[in-house]
């Protein structure tokens, strides 16, 4: 994806105005600017506290669904060596006894 200039002034005009102080100090960090580091690492840890519940809310929503998902495997792999075990019995009779026929 090839984003032009209007589109990053767009996301930095967002930025800036929703994370003033924090996205100021993370792009005057990433220019070579000296600046407090102590503010960067509080914009960052102010960062990952608000993105935290979002995420930890689709981890839990992915983790719910691999649940059901490894449930539902196991009864299809249940059903399956089922299956197996019948035909199994199956080869061994017709070994024992041969092919009925009808006559």
């Amino acid at each position: 994806m090839d984003w032009n200039f209007q589109e990053w002034l767009i996301i930095a005009l967002f930025a800036s105005l929703f994370f003033k102080e924090e996205f100021k100090t993370i792009v005057m960090h990433k220019m070579g600017f000296s600046g407090s580091e102590d503010k960067l690492q509080a914009g960052m840890d102010y960062l990952k506290l608000h993105f935290n519940d979002e995420l930890s809310h689709l981890l839990a929503d992915i983790q719910v669904d691999q649940k059901e998902g490894f449930k539902t495997m196991i009864e299809k792999q249940d059903a399956a060596k089922k299956c197996i075990e019948n035909a199994n019995n199956k080869l061994n009779e017709f070994d024992k006894f041969g092919v009925k026929t009808r006559v």
